[in-house]
């Protein structure tokens, strides 16, 4: 009888471990579903883009018919004054936005989106409207070039930034969407302002440009919001990506 034991004990000694060798590890745990995701590619996100649309036609779209402004600063107003020292207003507008919004970005994590855009829809209207009253050079410089840069790097950033957050199938089509309203205001924006230079004068064109870019920038600046807040970063910038060699390739 003890013979017999000791046979079925030899034998679970050597099939326990074979079933253990055998034994396939336990799947490993979902993911849980964050309810607080919200979806993206809903109609909504078209309001959105529509609201981008209208924020970079009247900042970089401003910026980029300045030749307007230039032609009647060289012909009518400042006739004496060389060319190169009147261009530096545009050169001041266009700068100033893209300098300014490295540190609108960062705003952007910590204030409310809409806030910033009902902040640069504001003061971008008021910096043409002071414009207006200025008539010499190095006052363009601070008012139209200097101010209206500040005061756009706001629309720009923010209208550039929040489209593609509400899309991923048409992400593509909503950011192209947003871009080309700076193209697009070339088309119509320039004519304008140079029909109110013509008909009216250059104070009023930059008046009334002020005022529409208050009323429609400002009244578009609830629908910006975002889609996810931005996790906030301890570092204003990374600079780690210069010392991969692809990049510096």
């Amino acid at each position: 009888m003890s013979d017999l034991q000791d046979k079925v004990l030899e034998m679970d000694a050597k099939n326990g471990p074979k079933e253990l060798d055998n034994a396939q590890p336990p799947p490993p745990p979902s993911d849980p579903v964050d309810d607080n995701v919200p979806a993206i590619d809903l109609p909504h996100g078209w309001i959105v883009v529509l609201a981008c649309f209208f924020n970079l036609m009247f900042s970089i779209g401003t910026t980029t018919i300045f030749g307007v402004y230039l032609q009647e600063y060289e012909l009518v107003e400042f006739p004496n004054d060389l060319s190169s020292q009147l261009s530096w207003i545009g050169t001041l507008q266009g700068a100033m936005m893209c300098f300014f919004g490295i540190f609108v970005s960062i705003l952007c994590e910590h204030v409310d989106t809409w806030i910033l855009s009902a902040f640069g829809s504001l003061m971008a209207g008021v910096a043409l409207i002071v414009t207006s009253f200025c008539n010499l050079p190095w006052k363009l410089m601070l008012t139209q070039g200097l101010f209206h840069g500040f005061s756009g790097s706001f629309l720009y950033i923010v209208g550039l930034t929040l489209a593609p957050q509400w899309f991923n199938k048409y992400r593509g089509v909503a950011t192209g969407i947003v871009i080309a309203s700076s193209g697009l205001a070339g088309l119509w924006l320039s004519f304008a302002i140079n029909s109110m230079i013509q008909n009216l004068s250059r104070q009023w064109a930059l008046r009334i440009t002020g005022l529409i870019t208050i009323a429609v920038c400002g009244a578009l600046s609830p629908l910006m919001v975002l889609q996810v807040k931005p996790k906030k970063h301890k570092r204003i910038a990374d600079f780690s990506i210069i010392c991969n060699k692809w990049f510096i390739l």
